[in-house]
């Protein structure tokens, strides 16, 4: 009895061939075991390669850009933004200045102008003038005005008088460009708390020294920023925020030398949108001065309360 080919059974399985065809198969399969045998176990193979290919394309998703490639871009997106501004200051200044160059030398009126001439006077009534300014009369110990404590030596005053002497004070400390440009508010761990929700990331076991909080949306917990400081004296910084938000602070402090821990995921909030609620992505991540490696293990023991 002649059986059937592999080749024949899967056109049979494919409803490839004609109705005599399939009719004269299903007829040798009633009567031939082997061939029955054979057509199961082709079957077989089919249905699992097609559930093997079924979960293949399931698991093939677009992947997102690695974390450090995001930090890259923004820092380089944040450097092109401050050479067009340089560039671009530049080519007005450059503007200007040639104006006037071009105005001096096509001016028709400029050889018709008086010029100052500076009469010269005998050497002997010229007065000597010493390089060293002449050391002022002492004044009584009195307290000054502490209106007058201090006034910038630099600053020359209309008419030759001299500005009010007294002690300097201490200088104020600087205030770092985030604080300028980037909305925060310094605050305590009991008001962070309830602006998060008690969801405030630190470091167990270390002191807090300053939290700052800046705001990104109207039903959103803020982006927050924990400074702690460790035994040795190295300053260690906590955010947890929004992935964007956190992406644009570190980018920050990467350009200052500083280096960051690999994100990990926080608590997301959920929003409503157009009647349907909308999952947050927020990340915590630490940063500092200390190595990739260190700033990992010290992100693991992260606590969020």
């Amino acid at each position: 009895m002649r059986h059937i080919p592999d080749e024949e059974l899967h056109a049979y399985l494919d409803q490839a061939l004609s109705r005599s065809q399939c009719i004269e198969i299903e007829t040798h399969l009633a009567a031939c075991g082997a061939c029955r045998l054979q057509r199961d176990a082709v079957a077989a193979l089919r249905d699992r390669t097609t559930a093997v290919l079924a979960l293949g394309a399931l698991q093939r998703r677009p992947q997102s850009a690695p974390y450090s490639t995001l930090v890259e871009q923004a820092g380089r997106r944040r450097q092109a933004g401050w050479r067009r501004y340089g560039v671009w200051a530049a080519s007005i200044a450059g503007a200007v200045l040639a104006g006037w160059g071009m105005r001096a030398v096509l001016d028709p009126h400029v050889a018709d102008r008086p010029q100052l001439v500076v009469a010269e006077q005998p050497a002997a009534a010229s007065p000597i003038v010493s390089a060293e300014p002449e050391a002022p009369p002492p004044e009584p110990a009195t307290e000054p005005n502490p209106a007058s404590r201090w006034v910038d030596p630099s600053l020359r005053l209309v008419g030759g008088g001299r500005p009010a002497r007294g002690p300097a004070p201490d200088p104020e400390p600087a205030v770092p460009e985030a604080d300028v440009a980037g909305n925060w508010s310094p605050v305590s761990l009991p008001q962070a708390a309830e602006a998060t929700g008690n969801l405030v990331a630190t470091l167990p076991d270390l002191p807090v020294e300053t939290i700052r909080l800046r705001r990104v949306g109207e039903f959103e917990r803020p982006l927050v920023e924990v400074t702690q400081r460790r035994t040795d004296g190295e300053l260690l910084i906590t955010i947890e925020g929004p992935v964007a938000e956190v992406v644009s602070v570190v980018s920050d402090h990467r350009l200052r030398g500083w280096n960051s821990s690999t994100p990990s995921r926080s608590l997301p909030d959920y929003l409503e949108e157009d009647g349907a609620p909308r999952r947050t992505s927020r990340v915590v991540t630490v940063i500092g001065r200390l190595p990739a490696d260190s700033l990992n293990a010290l992100a693991q023991a992260v606590v969020v309360r």
